[in-house]
């Protein structure tokens, strides 16, 4: 998303406005096939490196976008297929994910708290499942 003033001026916090967020990305894989095309495995990688993450906040009763100062999210991927007979063939993935701001202050004056401080926080809710 641009950065960008909100369409009503008339909300001194929502005229704010707020900045374009930067991101800096690294990813890596490998997608391979062994034992004559019975197994096939893939593996990824990524590393983000946000500045600026445009964050969605309630202030009030008006919801501004706004910038977080920094986040870093990292991960990884695999993905195994295997055919082990013509009759039986089995499949599962599995997924690691890392995500937290570096920096970021909350919105001011937050009731009844004041504001927040999420630096080193997780910024996504971890989610564990199994599908059998």
């Amino acid at each position: 998303m641009l950065g960008s003033v909100a369409a009503s001026a008339a909300d001194p916090v929502a005229a704010l406005g707020f900045n374009p967020e930067k991101l800096t990305d690294y990813e890596g894989g490998l997608k391979t096939t062994l034992f004559d095309n019975r197994v096939r495995l893939n593996v990824a990688g990524f590393y983000y490196d946000y500045t600026d993450l445009q964050v969605q906040q309630i202030y009030g009763t008006t919801l501004i976008t706004a910038n977080a100062a920094s986040a870093h999210i990292y991960g990884a991927e695999a993905e195994l297929t295997a055919a082990l007979t013509r009759a039986l063939t089995i499949d599962g993935n599995a997924s690691w994910l890392h995500a937290r701001y570096v920096k970021y202050i909350g919105p001011q004056d937050l009731p009844p708290f004041g504001s927040a401080d999420f630096s080193g926080t997780n910024s996504f809710v971890t989610d564990f499942r199994y599908e059998g």
